[in-house]
């Protein structure tokens, strides 16, 4: 918490919470501690949600990367088929496809 106000020793503190008391009186304290809180508990929120929305098309952009990296045929998952000749690939292709049926 006082972290925002910078660098207070306790004797700082202690003032500014004295002369809060005689100002707003022992009744109110409380009542504008809490506001207060929720006033610092909106911003924070709101802060996250702004936050959010910039990072947002960032991490859209990455996860199409990974997407994208993905749609391309890895070693042995098809990319043989464009390095060899058309026949090569059909004997390839006949001798799988009759794996498959013995399984």
């Amino acid at each position: 918490m006082f972290a925002l106000i910078g660098n207070l020793g306790w004797t700082e503190v202690l003032l500014i919470f004295l002369i809060a008391l005689i100002i707003f009186g022992p009744s109110r304290l409380p009542e504008l501690a809490k506001s207060i809180g929720k006033g610092l508990r909106e911003f924070k929120k709101a802060a996250r949600g702004i936050e959010d929305e910039i990072n947002k098309p960032v991490d859209e952009v990455k996860n199409a990367g990974y997407q994208q990296r993905e749609e391309i045929p890895q070693r042995g998952e098809g990319s043989w088929k464009l390095s060899r000749p058309h026949d090569e690939v059909k004997q390839i292709e006949d001798k799988q496809n009759k794996e498959g049926e013995k399984s």
